[in-house]
């Protein structure tokens, strides 16, 4: 389609769009990712603003960074899309970008969750090991205070606190 020169023609975006969707159910979601993007190029060269097509590649640019744990980023499309969706009164699509956003943002808290729990892990573990290391050193100060109450020599090495 390149080399032809129709690259501005809405039906080469809605092939475009339409072959990254087929990518997206063929899980191949990077492919999926540039089939759209290369679609949101195209409708934004005809300057199509608020239009059904457009909407429906950000919601599916948005379906493919989700797919491929881009959280974030896929909240920023669906938005786009969202808020096209209810300009353009579509309500069927705008609860179904509702829900991914929602989807979106549940994978979110979860990784934020798990973050956040190894960290208190973590911080468990090195805490608990801090401990361990002050009970060490304490054993080897009363060690020492032990062999310096004795009246024998004092060996350098009794003072050294690992």
């Amino acid at each position: 389609y390149r080399r032809l020169d129709i690259k501005n023609s809405i039906n080469v975006a809605n092939c475009l769009h339409d072959i990254g969707n087929a990518y997206c159910n063929l899980n191949d979601y990077e492919k999926s990712l540039k089939f759209n993007q290369e679609a949101l190029k195209i409708y934004n060269k005809l300057g199509l603003k608020d239009h059904i097509k457009v909407a429906n590649c950000f919601n599916s640019i948005g379906v493919a960074c989700n797919r491929l744990g881009h959280f974030e980023k896929s909240i920023k499309y669906y938005i786009q899309s969202l808020l096209m969706y209810k300009r353009l009164n579509a309500n069927q699509e705008f609860d179904i970008c509702l829900n991914n956003i929602n989807l979106s943002n549940e994978s979110l808290k979860e990784i934020y969750r798990h973050k956040y729990t190894a960290q208190t892990n973590a911080d468990l573990i090195i805490s608990e090991t801090n401990r361990s290391k002050n009970n060490n050193n304490l054993s080897n100060i009363d060690t020492f205070v032990i062999n310096s109450n004795r009246n024998d020599d004092i060996d350098p090495s009794d003072c050294v606190v690992s």
